[in-house]
């Protein structure tokens, strides 16, 4: 008998992937993890205000947390803050340290952009996915590669758009529409006359199975029922966010309402491609997804969102010789959707193992930065994990650097073999 798995079982029906979560819910078995089974980076530049971000070293509950920080207060136990691991592939930086973000994932060659090889990212998805090439036969992608990007203006070439690599100066191009991101993770239903009228009408791909899925939960349990119906209002809720299309008979959907070409729409875009990151990690779509939240410069980001429509344009800037106002509050602002990340991820359940998101996820935040000008680049990282990192702490060792940091992900998520060195005791 020939076994077809779930993903190719959907694709032939015009499902989608986001009704994965119920080919799980007749069997699921409640499981302790020893390791961590996903994992999200998110890429940004330009450091943090020290005086309101960066707290003292030591126990992160031993005193109030800075400014900045003060809304991560909740999650303080499973934080880990390391404010300057060195990066040895570059030991100056000159006006800008753009070197710093494209090698912000290795940390092993900064002569030229992705010099250094994969970065940590694609080696853990791949390892993850079962596969070297990071696209297995199940159809589960490696990583899933994001950019907030909105207004983007001539400003911003696009190579230092880059932080992810797949191999030496091979970049992974990421998907800054979240309505494009959507619907190439969970495609759409198959173009039948039924499933255009639904779509015409504003419905959800859900409304294609709706009668199937209510057959199929009433002979479950009140628990797994509940499931159910708690995953279908998450993808309904998150269509209906990114305001899907009505249908057109020329070429099947039309354009979407988000119109990237406004910086204003960078808070929208920023938090519906966290909805669809935390969506695409419960379906099992792929373990891995990285965000880009800038360039290497900033220069492909307006901040002028920070006080309102009116705001004169203001560019993401290096805080060494920015404008530090306004960097604290973009840090201010960057903690509050680090705050709903985490929210998001403890209150979305891993269909598989019956535990959250949270549990077994490790959220990596780096900012690409420099010291002081003139000094080597340096990378300001936040880990969020439960497994393996000692957290609770924020710890300012000038001896660690990033690679020693990268062999510490490896490790976690047991890679068998990596290219970034030994890792360091002090970071578990």
């Amino acid at each position: 008998m020939r076994v077809v798995d779930r993903r190719s079982f959907l694709a032939r029906m015009g499902m989608g992937l986001s009704v994965l979560p119920t080919l799980f819910v007749e069997h699921p078995r409640a499981r302790a993890a020893t390791s961590p089974r996903r994992l999200i980076c998110v890429a940004l530049t330009g450091g943090h205000v020290a005086a309101s971000w960066r707290p003292r070293a030591g126990r992160l509950s031993d005193r109030p947390l800075p400014t900045s920080l003060s809304p991560l207060s909740p999650h303080a136990d499973r934080l880990l803050i390391l404010p300057a691991l060195a990066n040895p592939a570059v030991p100056s930086c000159a006006a800008t340290c753009a070197a710093g973000y494209l090698s912000l994932w290795n940390g092993l060659d900064g002569s030229a952009a992705g010099a250094g090889g994969a970065t940590v990212d694609q080696l853990i998805g791949r390892h993850l996915v079962g596969s070297p090439g990071g696209l297995p036969a199940s159809g589960t992608r490696a990583t899933l590669p994001l950019a907030v990007r909105a207004g983007v203006g001539p400003t911003a070439p696009v190579e230092d758009r880059r932080a992810f690599w797949s191999a030496p100066g091979a970049p992974v191009e990421p998907i800054g529409d979240p309505q494009a991101a959507y619907h190439e993770l969970f495609g759409r239903p198959a173009a039948t006359a039924e499933t255009q009228r639904l779509l015409a009408r504003g419905k959800s791909i859900l409304d294609y199975l709706d009668g199937n899925l209510k057959s199929f939960a009433r002979r479950l349990g009140n628990e797994d029922r509940q499931r159910i119906e708690k995953h279908a209002a998450s993808v309904r809720s998150l269509e209906t966010a990114l305001a899907t299309p009505a249908c057109s008979s020329a070429s099947g959907f039309t354009s979407p309402a988000l119109d990237l070409r406004d910086p204003r729409a960078y808070v929208r875009a920023f938090d519906l491609h966290m909805r669809v990151a935390v969506m695409a990690l419960s379906c099992d779509v792929t373990p891995v997804v990285t965000l880009q939240l800038s360039g290497a410069t900033g220069a492909d980001v307006d901040v002028g969102f920070l006080a309102g429509d009116r705001a004169p344009k203001r560019l993401w800037s290096d805080v060494v010789a920015g404008d530090v106002t306004w960097h604290r509050r973009l840090d201010d602002w960057l903690m509050e959707r680090l705050v709903g990340l985490l929210g998001d991820l403890e209150s979305t359940t891993d269909p598989l193992t019956i535990r959250t998101l949270g549990q077994d996820t490790i959220v990596v935040w780096g900012n690409a930065t420099r010291a002081a000008r003139g000094s080597g680049a340096v990378g300001s990282v936040m880990i969020a994990a439960r497994h393996h990192f000692g957290t609770g702490r924020c710890l300012d060792d000038p001896g660690l650097t990033l690679p020693t940091l990268h062999a510490e992900l490896a490790t976690a998520f047991a890679l068998p073999s990596h290219p970034f060195g030994a890792g360091a005791q002090s970071l578990r």
